[in-house]
């Protein structure tokens, strides 16, 4: 099982911590945080994070009231992934 995990700027910690609990139980966990995906700039295909990724976690602030770009593009990406 290999995990990607999607956060906000804010959730850095949070992110952190699942990741390691993750890890510590044998399953790999990646972590990126979605308001700076699209700052490297590159050609690289975006769906190329999700490879061999089996699980997708998305962690919003408490108060979130719209998805950033990145967010939105992996949610539809996991969706149709199944």
């Amino acid at each position: 099982m290999k995990v990607a995990i999607f956060y906000e700027k804010t959730e850095k910690a949070v992110s952190d911590t699942l990741a390691d609990i993750m890890k510590a139980h044998q399953c790999a966990a990646v972590c990126y945080q979605t308001d700076t995906l699209w700052d490297s700039g590159g050609d690289a295909d975006p769906s190329d994070l999700l490879q061999e990724i089996t699980h997708i976690l998305f962690i919003c602030a408490k108060d979130v009231t719209h998805l950033d770009s990145a967010s939105t593009f992996f949610f539809g990406m996991g969706v149709g992934k199944n």
